[in-house]
C-alpha cells in the first residue's frame, strides 16, 4: 500500500510542479504555505517507505478535501485513477450534456407538472383558510409575475394549437 501511495503522490506532485500556478500559487489556493504543501506532496518524505514496525511515521498528511481540490485545480485525473485502482476500481467520465441540446423543454415540462400540483395544494389551503390574506396576496402576486414571464411562450402554444385544429 505504501508503494502505491508513493506513486499517487508522485503523480500529483508532478502535476502541481507542471501547473502554470506552480506550487506557490496552488498553495495559496489551499491556504497553505508552499513548504507545507511540498511536505504533504513529497513522496520521499521520511517515514513514507519505512517499515511500520520501526515506528516511522509520515509527518505531513494531505486531507481528502485538499487532494480533491488539487485534482480540480491541476485537472490531474491520473492521481484519482491511481487512487481508486488501489482498491480495484476504475473511473468512468460522465458524458456531459451537449451545449446545443434543448434544456428548456425538460425544465419547463417539470415546472408545468409541478404547477398543477401547486394549484391543487393552493386550492385546498385556500378552501380550508390555512393562508392568511397577506400570504394569499403574496402568492397571487408571484403567480402573476410567473405568468407574465411565460406569456410569450404561452401565446406561442395557443397559436400552434389553433394551427392544428
Amino acid at each position: 500500500m505504501q508503494i502505491q501511495l508513493r506513486n499517487i503522490l508522485e503523480i500529483i506532485d508532478a502535476a502541481v510542479k507542471d501547473h502554470p500556478l506552480g506550487i506557490k500559487g496552488i498553495a495559496a489556493e489551499l491556504d497553505k504555505s508552499p513548504s507545507q504543501l511540498y511536505g504533504e506532496l513529497n513522496p520521499y518524505a521520511n517515514g513514507l517507505m519505512s517499515d511500520p514496525d520501526s515506528g516511522g511515521t509520515r509527518k505531513a498528511k494531505m486531507g481528502l478535501g485538499d487532494f480533491l481540490t488539487l485534482i480540480g485545480i491541476t485537472e490531474c485525473y491520473a492521481a484519482l485513477e491511481a487512487t481508486v485502482a488501489v482498491h480495484g476500481y476504475t473511473l468512468q467520465k460522465i458524458k456531459a450534456e451537449p451545449a446545443n441540446e434543448n434544456t428548456a423543454y425538460p425544465a419547463l415540462s417539470h415546472a408545468m407538472s409541478t404547477l398543477g400540483e401547486l394549484a391543487s395544494a393552493l386550492k385546498k389551503d385556500m378552501g380550508d383558510n390555512r393562508l392568511t390574506p397577506r400570504e394569499k396576496l403574496d402568492l397571487f402576486s408571484k403567480a402573476v409575475d410567473a405568468y407574465d414571464s411565460l406569456g410569450p411562450f404561452l401565446a406561442l402554444g395557443a397559436t400552434s394549437q389553433n394551427r392544428t385544429k
